[in-house]
């Protein structure tokens, strides 16, 4: 319980500080993961610290899921202005609401169940094509969107795309919803995962 009551005071200051950066017309990418090179926090990191050679760039990057690996990726304790980094959590909902693009860039991925939980809540998801089934449920522009390599490069030009021009992306946000809603209930989200895992 105790433990329970200092993570919720933490994520509620994450909160806050979410809510700062969304109140000055930021764009905040964020990643729910490991922070690993499997999970592609090297990736993650390379972006961030690009865009923020860039003084004028309105994208904030949030990695849910530090933990002991990070030293491994973030040389001499590097730290950018643009990037925030949060422990693991058991509920990625209440901090889910306050993002506006759920990045997944991982190396090796089975079936991200992020990529299904944000594109359920609206939130424009951005992956690569090689990412676990994300191919299977991402039509790119449509609902979602793909780089075709897991490179900084690729994400670079789509999230400066998206910051310059978010309010045109609604349609894709519903139709992503939509897709989560109306063909991926539960037991539809079990046969597929078994149909790849066979």
């Amino acid at each position: 319980n105790f433990l329970k009551q200092i993570q919720n005071k933490k994520i509620n200051n994450l909160i806050n500080q979410l809510k700062e950066i969304k109140n000055n017309n930021n764009l905040i990418v964020c990643n729910f993961a490991n922070f690993t090179l499997r999970k592609g926090g090297d990736i993650f990191k390379n972006i961030a610290r690009e865009l923020d050679k860039k003084n004028n760039s309105n994208i904030f990057f949030v990695w849910i899921g530090l933990n002991k690996d990070k030293d491994k990726i973030l040389k001499n304790n590097e730290k950018y202005k643009n990037l925030i980094f949060f422990e693991k959590v058991n509920n990625i909902f209440p901090i889910l609401e306050y993002i506006d693009v759920l990045m997944i860039n991982s190396r090796d991925e089975g079936g991200p169940t992020i990529l299904l939980e944000g594109m359920y809540f609206n939130k424009l998801c951005l992956t690569h094509i090689n990412c676990g089934f994300s191919e299977r449920i991402i039509e790119n522009n449509k609902n979602g969107f793909f780089v075709n390599k897991n490179e900084t490069n690729e994400y670079i030009y789509y999230l400066n795309h998206i910051a310059s021009n978010y309010k045109m992306y609604d349609d894709i946000k519903s139709n992503g919803h939509n897709k989560i809603y109306n063909q991926f209930d539960i037991l539809k989200k079990i046969d597929l995962i078994e149909e790849i895992l066979n």
